[in-house]
């Protein structure tokens, strides 16, 4: 509690900061174990893979719009492959 005290008189304290540190020292983070370290880098790849099939999703999606776009303004025009 003499932090608090001598936080006070101190103008311009940071009270975020000195919260922060309070609680970290309640409350010490602990250290993962293997098992939890393993399924953690699994969650990783899979949310990775995920957002690469949004982003792919996403951008087809976008690219049909702007083809849309083309053959409203340009009637004349015609895509050949």
């Amino acid at each position: 509690m003499s932090e608090w005290c001598g936080s006070q008189k101190k103008p311009g304290s940071d009270f975020r900061k000195l919260l922060q540190e309070r609680l970290d020292k309640a409350n010490p983070l602990r250290k993962p174990t293997a098992e939890e370290k393993r399924r953690l880098s699994k969650l990783e790849v899979i949310a990775a893979k995920s957002a690469a099939a949004l982003s792919d999703r996403l951008e087809r999606y976008w690219n049909s719009i702007r083809m849309e776009m083309i053959y409203i303004t340009i009637p004349s025009f015609k895509l050949v492959f």
